[in-house]
């Protein structure tokens, strides 16, 4: 009997690993061309290569896994469930002496394996991969700004400024004729003109700067009438390539972070409470995210166990529900922690709790070899 638990064990754990790999390159890939836009944008507008682009997507990665692995876990265990059950294999399971508890043993070894690497992804590649896509669109904008720069014509892919360029060679190294409409410094624009200006990139402050030689810069005042210029030899004007790189590129966001450095961080003084509060749903989070695969499994199992044979498809619907209801009470306890209105531990955890009591609740009643519904009419007719 102990081997044929071995064999039936290896068997479940077989197939739910294997589905869950298929399920997780599907939803990844998904991930990705939902970036679509963004790569063609590389690639058509901004002159990335073919090479760039793929290792710009493979440092996404950590961010698209972070969400897939618990996602694919889930939908893998209703799919593989739902078909074990519509073949009727759940039955002779049952028949061979094996509880729901040891057919969920293999589901929840998969489980845990998959928590260990999301939390690898968590902890360690997500905020390397979140500060490298950072420093990449950054080397990228450095040298390929001049890629939309188109000459004769006014381009305004630069935040608060226009910039006009009579001439710009073929090597794109230095433009010639270059005239500045400057809207940063309130709503009447200064004007730069200047012979030959270069792009620099300064990577000890992460910016851009459009280096203007031989040039005047003009600040008409129209509500007194006046009119101020002054000529340069040099002039410096920082660019902006977007928001992602419009904020401090020498700082860190808390999603570029490790786990370390929050904790640094968190245990200054001087920090305001709101930023406190968002350091701390963080650091919550990398370890919330990777255990609601855990949560997953203890709800899927019993979810995925059905006895009619619109299994297969009812599995897809109900995973759909659950990371559907999953991620509004996430966002909901996102909004409620990071405004203090309820503690950033419980706001990370919130999801989890309540996936959690659900999935204890319905693998008891699936143990019992009942439903939630036949429980109730049970109730019913003792009260009548």
């Amino acid at each position: 009997m102990s081997s044929l638990r071995f064999i039936i064990n290896r068997y479940l754990f077989k197939e739910i690993l294997l589905s869950f790999l298929l399920i997780l390159t599907i939803v990844t890939l998904v991930l990705i061309l939902g970036r679509i836009f963004q790569i063609v944008d590389l690639i058509m507008n901004k002159g990335v290569s073919i090479l760039e682009v793929v290792g710009f997507i493979f440092l996404l990665f950590p961010s698209l896994l972070l969400y897939s692995l618990p996602m694919s876990l889930l939908f893998a265990i209703l799919v593989t469930l739902s078909r074990f059950s519509s073949d009727n294999e759940l039955t002779i399971m049952k028949t061979s002496g094996m509880s729901l508890y040891q057919i969920s043993l293999p589901i929840f070894l998969v489980a845990v394996l998959v928590f260990f690497i999301s939390l690898l992804n968590s902890y360690v590649l997500l905020p390397q991969g979140n500060l490298k896509v950072r420093q990449l669109m950054y080397h990228l904008a450095c040298k390929k700004a001049t890629v939309g720069i188109v000459e004769k014509t006014f381009n305004d892919d630069f935040s608060g400024i226009i910039l006009y360029a009579d001439r710009v060679p073929a090597s794109g190294d230095f433009l010639e004729g270059v005239f500045i409409s400057d809207f940063r410094q309130g709503s009447q624009p200064i004007y730069i003109i200047s012979q030959k200006a270069f792009l620099i990139g300064d990577s000890a402050t992460m910016s851009v700067i459009l280096r203007m030689k031989d040039g005047s810069i003009h600040m008409p005042d129209r509500p007194i009438e006046k009119y101020r210029r002054l000529d340069f030899k040099q002039y410096d004007v920082k660019l902006n390539f977007g928001p992602s790189l419009a904020a401090d590129l020498t700082k860190k966001a808390s999603r570029e972070m490790t786990v370390k450095e929050i904790k640094g961080l968190l245990e200054k003084s001087n920090l305001e409470d709101s930023e406190k509060r968002e350091l701390e749903m963080e650091l919550y989070e990398r370890l919330s995210i990777p255990f609601s695969a855990i949560f997953f499994a203890l709800v899927a199992i019993p979810m995925g166990i059905k006895k009619h044979h619109a299994a297969k498809y009812r599995g897809f619907m109900a995973g759909l529900i659950l990371v559907l209801a999953y991620y509004v009470f996430r966002g909901w306890g996102l909004a409620l922690g990071e405004t203090g209105r309820i503690p950033p531990l419980m706001g990370a955890w919130l999801p989890n709790i309540l996936i959690g009591m659900c999935g204890v609740y319905l693998i008891l009643i699936s143990a019992q070899e009942s439903s939630p519904g036949q429980k109730i009419k049970m109730f019913l007719r003792r009260n009548r």
